[in-house]
């Protein structure tokens, strides 16, 4: 009775075991490359509106095992987010002219078990003439995201980024520089120029972005990127 119960406690094991192995095991959905509009891009392709707003055509790729599509837009100047979910790769959005907006796309399963976020554009959607046009974007240069940088002889490096603005009235530039590594913040204010050296320290982490700052006090915000120090 014995050699029974044992026998039977070991069929049970194998049984679980080999329904537990045969589970599907739910694929990596890969992120989307983003078309248009494009990194920068002044969206003079717009499909016009009214005097206030705009049409924009998004398109990015298939991403492998994806299901569905979720499309942040974001405007950086009122922060206000349209997120629409699509199964298709492509949506036209009405959005306020005038404006410089970031967009990006998370690829995901139907159950959103599994997602990939794609990078994140920048772009200026151009408002009429009579409208008073915020700077652009910045859009950073040097050093790229992830880039291990080498410092100069001073241990200084040159951080270098586009700018402008459409309506020819830039005032100045703010360069934040900050020290992951030992959490220092550094501000560097009314830079005239597109361009500007820094001392920083050798084997560290930092994060940088550029603020663009025009006459009228309008501002314009770039991304946020990484790098580090050798």
């Amino acid at each position: 009775m014995k050699m029974r119960v044992i026998h039977m406690v070991f069929l049970c094991f194998l049984v679980g075991c080999s329904s537990e192995s045969t589970k599907p095991i739910e694929a990596t959905v890969l992120p989307v490359v983003l078309f248009s509009p494009t990194n920068g891009d002044s969206c003079t392709t717009a499909i016009h509106v009214n005097e206030n707003e705009s049409k924009v055509n998004f398109q990015w790729s298939f991403a492998l095992n994806a299901s569905k599509y979720t499309i942040t837009v974001q405007n950086d100047i009122t922060k206000v987010r349209n997120v629409v979910s699509m199964t298709r790769t492509s949506v036209l959005l009405q959005l306020q002219r005038g404006a410089p907006y970031r967009w990006w796309v998370v690829s995901s399963t139907e159950d959103d078990e599994s997602s990939a976020k794609s990078a994140i554009w920048q772009f200026y959607l151009e408002g009429s003439e009579q409208l008073e046009h915020v700077p652009n974007v910045p859009k950073l240069i040097n050093p790229s995201q992830n880039q291990i940088v080498s410092l100069n002889e001073s241990k200084r490096y040159l951080f270098t980024w586009i700018g402008g603005d459409l309506d020819g009235d830039l005032s100045h530039y703010n360069l934040y520089v900050n020290n992951r590594s030992e959490g220092i913040k550094q501000k560097i204010s009314d830079i005239i120029s597109d361009k500007y050296e820094v001392t920083l320290k050798a084997r560290s982490s930092y994060r940088w972005k550029v603020e663009s700052v025009d006459e009228k006090g309008n501002t314009s915000m770039s991304l946020t990127q990484s790098f580090t120090t050798n």
